[in-house]
C-alpha cells in the first residue's frame, strides 16, 4: 500500500475496488489496512460500497477522546467537523461529485466525505480493526453550504386555522414557550371564516401575540373547497423569508426547539423538508414521510405511520397532519405540493438538484401533539382545478378587518426579562435584582432542570429566604443556536447585560456545552475579575447512548465535548455532585481544583401517610424519556407481579410513561404527565401519587456509578419504601438499611418481598428518614454548597 507522491489523497487498492482516503488508517489488530478492508467487505456482503469507516480518536487539550465508529457516519457529526481522517471513499463516487462540480478536486475532499456522509442510500461499511485520528485543536474548515448547523435568524410560520372551532390559543402558548434564533412572521390563514368568526380569531391572535416582541402578525381569510396541498402552496407563495415553517393550528410544538430546529434543517444543504414526530392520543400518528421506490423504479414520497418508529429514524420527514418545514425557494421552483389521489397524505411533487445523487432525503427529530378531537389522517377536501400560486392563491385572499388595541398577554411565567434585549436573552429563574446579599451567584446552565434547582435555588433557599443569598440563572436557551449565525457579540451583549444587572461575586457554568456562550462567559469574568465555579452533576462527557440517540448525539458533537473540556481546564475551581465524579473529573481536567459534594441529593423526612387502608397497593416509577433502558430491566418483573397479585397497580409518572418499555407494561396501569419548570412542584406532585413502593433500577455502567442519589431521595421524601439496583449511588443506601437492593435477576423476588410484607416497607421507609435527616439534609447541602462558593471567592481573591 504505497501513496502516490504527487496526489494529496491515498490510493487503497482492495480486490478489483479502489478507495480514496486522506489519511492511511492505523492497523489495530496487526493485519495489512487492504486485509483489514476486505474482511470487512466480505461480512458486510457490500457490492461497490461508496464509503469506508473505521473508528477515530477525537483528540484534545487536555487528553480526551470520544469514540466513533461501530455506530456508523453520524450527520451531525458529518456536518460539524471533518471526518475525512477516519473514512475513504470510492473512487467512481468521488469522480461523480467532481463531474457534478460539487467538489472541485482533490483538495475538496473533506466536503466529498461530509456530502457523501448524507447521501440516503449509501452503501457504508465499518471496518473493524482500522482506526483514525482527528485533532480538535485545528480542525480543517469545511465549506458546506448551510449544513445542519445553520440556523434561521428569520423564519416564516404559517398556522391553518381549518375550522372555527379550532381555537388558537393552545398554539400560540405552546409558541410562547419557543427557543427562537431571531425574529418570526406569523400569516395565520383562516379557512372559510365569516366575518364575525374572523373578528374573534383576531382578538385571540392579538391577546396571545401582545407580549411577545419576536412576533409578526398577518392574517388572511380564505375561501372556498381548498385541499391542504394548495393551502401549503399559498403559505409558501406568502412567505417573506426563506425557511418556512407550516402548522395546523390542532398540531402544537411540545419540545422548545421545535419550530426553530425544523427551520434550521429546512435550510441545510442536504434538506428539502422537515418535520417533527406526531402523537395522537398517546401513540405515534405519523412521523412524516420517508423517500421510497415506486413500482416503475422512479423514487416518490411515502406515509409513514408505525409504531414501530423509534427515535433512531432521522429520515421522515413532510407533513401527515401538517407541522413541516421547508425551503421557500426550492418549493417554488419545483412546483410544490400536488395531490396524492390513492389517500390521506400528501406526495412531494418535487426532486431537488442539489444534494447528493442529484436529490435530497428529508429530516426531522423533534415532537409535536394533535390536540384536535379527531385522528389527523382525513383525506381533506378536494383540490382545485391547477395549483398556480400567482392566480388562485392570490385570488382567494383578502385581508380581515383590522382589530381593536392589543391587550397585554394573560397568563406568565417565571421568567424575569433582560433589559434592553427586546425579548431575548431572559433569565430561566431569578431573585429580584439588584440585591443586597452578600453573596450573588449568576448560573449559566445549559437547561434549567432539577440540576440547577437543587444546588443553587433549593439547595440555597434558606440562605435565599433569609436575603443572604441571591441567585439568577440563564440557560443556553436564551441564545440562539452555537453555529456560525451566533455572533460573538450577540453572546457578549447578553453575558454582560445580566452581569450589570446582578453585579455577581461569583460565576456558575453548570452543565454548559455552548461554546460562544462560554466564551462570553471565560472573558467577561477575566476582565472583571470574577472567579467561575464549573457545576457537574453528571459524567456529560461520557454519557451512553441508551439515554436516547438525541441526547447521545448532543453530547458527541466535538464542538460541544470540546468547550466542556476547555471549560475544566479553564475553571477556577470544579464542583462534583458526588466524590466518584470528582475524581474522574480530576482525571479529564488535569488539575486538582476540584472539590465534590457528600451526595449531590437532598431531602426531607415526609409525613408518612395516614389515610384509611387503600384498595390497592401502588408500585410507582418516575423518571424521564431518557430512563426507558432503566424501565426495560424490571419489566418482565412487573408483569409476573401484576398477574401474580389483584390488588396492586403500577403508575408511571413523567415522560417515560410514554416510552416505548411503558407500553409493555401489562395490567393495571396508571400514567401521569410531567411536571415541567417548578422542582419543588414535582416533588410535592410525587408525594402526592402515593407510591407504596419506588423503583430505581441502573443499569450497570460507568456513567450509571458517578451518578447522585436523587431519585431514591425524592421517593424516601414522598414515604416510599424503595427498590434499587444495588451500585453505584445506591450502594451505601442499601447497606444502610433505607432501601432494598435487587440484582437484575432478583427483582421479581424484591417486588414479591416488598408487596407481601407492610412491616418490611414500614422498616424501608422510616431507616430512609433517618438517613435523610443525617446524610441527605437540605441544610448539609446548603453548608457544601456555600463552602464551595466561599472557596473559589478566596481562591481567587488570593490569586489576584
Amino acid at each position: 500500500m504505497k501513496p502516490e507522491p504527487a496526489s494529496p489523497l491515498h490510493r487503497l487498492n482492495v480486490g478489483k475496488e479502489v478507495f480514496l482516503c486522506r489519511r492511511l488508517p492505523d492497523v489495530l489488530d496487526g493485519r495489512e489496512a487492504e486485509a483489514a478492508i476486505a474482511a470487512a467487505l466480505a461480512a458486510a456482503k457490500a457490492e461497490r460500497p461508496g464509503m469506508l469507516y473505521w473508528n477515530a480518536r477525537i483528540e484534545a487539550t487536555p487528553p480526551g477522546r470520544i469514540r466513533f465508529g461501530r455506530a456508523g457516519l453520524d450527520p451531525l457529526l458529518a456536518c460539524d467537523h471533518d471526518l475525512s481522517s477516519c473514512t475513504a471513499i470510492s473512487e467512481p463516487a468521488f469522480e461523480r461529485l467532481v463531474a457534478r462540480g460539487a467538489v472541485k478536486g482533490e483538495a475538496d475532499f473533506p466536503r466529498a466525505v461530509a456530502l457523501l456522509a448524507r447521501a440516503p442510500g449509501l452503501g457504508a461499511v465499518w471496518c473493524e480493526g482500522l482506526e483514525g485520528v482527528i485533532d480538535l485543536q485545528a480542525p480543517p474548515p469545511l465549506t458546506l453550504p448551510q449544513g445542519p448547523a445553520t440556523s434561521a435568524d428569520t423564519l416564516t410560520l404559517a398556522i391553518l386555522v381549518h375550522s372555527p372551532a379550532a381555537s388558537v390559543e393552545p398554539f400560540f402558548a405552546a409558541l410562547k414557550g419557543q427557543v427562537l434564533a431571531g425574529g418570526l412572521d406569523v400569516l395565520v390563514l383562516a379557512l372559510d371564516h365569516d366575518s364575525e368568526q374572523i373578528r374573534e380569531l383576531t382578538r385571540l391572535i392579538n391577546l396571545a401575540t401582545a407580549a411577545d416582541p419576536r412576533m409578526k402578525v398577518r392574517r388572511y381569510a380564505i375561501s372556498g373547497p381548498l385541499a391542504p396541498e394548495f393551502l401549503a402552496n399559498i403559505a409558501i407563495g406568502l412567505a417573506t423569508t426563506e425557511a418556512v415553517v407550516l402548522a395546523d393550528a390542532h398540531c402544537i410544538p411540545v419540545t422548545a426547539n421545535a419550530v426553530q430546529r425544523l427551520a434550521d434543517w429546512a435550510l441545510s444543504g442536504d434538506a428539502a423538508a422537515a418535520c417533527p414526530r406526531i402523537v395522537f392520543d398517546r401513540r405515534l400518528v405519523a412521523a412524516g414521510l420517508a423517500l421510497a421506490a415506486s413500482g416503475d423504479g422512479a423514487e416518490s414520497v411515502v406515509a409513514w405511520d408505525d409504531l414501530k418508529l423509534s427515535a433512531e429514524l432521522r429520515t421522515a420527514a413532510a407533513p401527515a397532519p401538517w407541522f413541516f418545514a421547508a425551503r421557500r425557494t426550492a418549493w417554488l421552483a419545483a412546483g410544490g405540493l400536488r395531490r396524492n389521489p390513492a389517500g390521506p397524505f400528501w406526495t412531494a411533487g418535487f426532486a431537488f438538484a442539489h444534494g447528493p445523487k442529484g436529490r435530497t432525503y428529508l429530516v426531522g427529530s423533534e415532537i409535536a401533539e394533535w390536540i384536535g378531537k379527531e385522528r389527523p389522517l382525513s383525506a381533506g377536501q378536494s383540490a382545485p382545478a391547477h395549483n398556480s400560486l400567482q392566480t388562485h392563491a392570490m385570488a382567494a385572499i383578502r385581508e380581515p378587518e383590522p382589530s381593536s388595541a392589543p391587550v397585554p398577554l394573560l397568563g406568565g411565567g417565571d421568567l424575569v426579562a433582560l433589559p434592553g434585549a427586546s425579548g431575548s436573552g431572559q433569565a430561566a429563574f431569578s431573585d429580584r435584582f439588584p440585591s443586597a446579599a452578600d453573596l450573588r451567584v449568576l448560573v449559566f446552565a445549559d437547561l434549567f432542570g432539577a440540576s440547577q434547582s437543587i444546588a443553587f435555588v433549593d439547595g440555597l433557599a434558606a440562605a435565599r429566604d433569609r436575603g443572604a443569598v441571591a441567585v439568577r440563572i440563564v440557560d443556553e436557551t436564551a441564545l440562539p443556536g452555537d453555529s456560525r449565525a451566533l455572533q460573538e457579540a450577540e453572546a457578549a451583549e447578553l453575558v454582560d447585560n445580566h452581569l450589570s444587572a446582578t453585579q455577581p461575586q461569583v460565576i456558575v457554568v453548570s452543565r454548559l456545552g455552548h461554546s460562544g456562550l462560554w466564551r462570553a462567559v471565560r472573558n467577561a469574568a477575566r476582565r472583571d475579575g470574577i472567579p467561575v465555579l464549573c457545576h457537574l452533576d453528571d459524567d456529560i462527557l461520557g454519557l451512553p447512548a441508551t439515554l436516547g440517540i438525541e441526547r447521545y448525539r448532543l453530547a458527541r458533537s466535538p464542538k460541544r465535548a470540546l468547550t466542556v473540556q476547555r471549560i475544566l481546564k479553564e475553571a477556577d475551581l470544579i464542583l462534583a455532585a458526588t466524590p466518584a465524579l470528582a475524581q474522574r473529573l480530576k482525571a479529564g481536567a488535569g488539575h486538582d481544583r476540584v472539590v465534590a459534594l457528600s451526595s449531590g441529593a437532598a431531602g426531607r423526612p415526609g409525613a408518612r401517610r395516614t389515610t384509611a387502608p387503600k384498595t390497592r397497593l401502588r408500585i410507582g416509577y418516575m423518571g424521564s424519556a431518557s430512563h426507558d433502558h432503566d424501565l426495560a430491566m424490571v419489566v418482565p418483573a412487573l408483569n409476573r407481579v401484576l398477574a401474580a397479585y389483584d390488588g396492586v397497580e403500577v403508575a408511571l409518572f413523567g415522560s417515560i410513561a410514554e416510552q416505548p418499555s411503558a407500553r409493555r407494561i401489562e395490567g393495571a396501569v396508571e400514567r401521569f404527565g410531567p411536571v415541567s419548570g417548578n422542582y419543588m412542584g414535582f416533588r410535592r406532585r410525587l408525594s402526592e401519587l402515593a407510591f407504596d413502593i419506588g423503583l430505581a433500577p441502573l443499569t450497570d455502567e460507568p456513567f450509571n456509578r458517578l451518578k447522585t442519589a436523587t431519585k431514591w431521595a425524592e421517593y424516601a421524601e414522598a414515604g416510599a419504601a424503595t427498590l434499587v439496583s444495588p451500585l453505584g449511588p445506591y450502594a451505601a443506601i442499601v447497606e444502610a438499611g433505607a432501601a432494598l437492593g435487587a440484582r437484575p435477576q432478583a427483582w421479581e423476588a424484591g417486588l414479591r418481598r416488598l408487596i407481601e410484607s407492610p412491616r418490611l416497607r414500614n422498616d424501608l421507609t422510616g431507616r430512609a428518614d433517618q438517613l435523610l435527616t443525617e446524610r441527605y439534609g437540605w441544610d448539609k447541602l446548603e453548608q457544601e454548597v456555600l463552602a464551595a462558593l466561599d472557596r473559589v471567592r478566596t481562591a481567587k481573591r488570593t490569586a489576584a
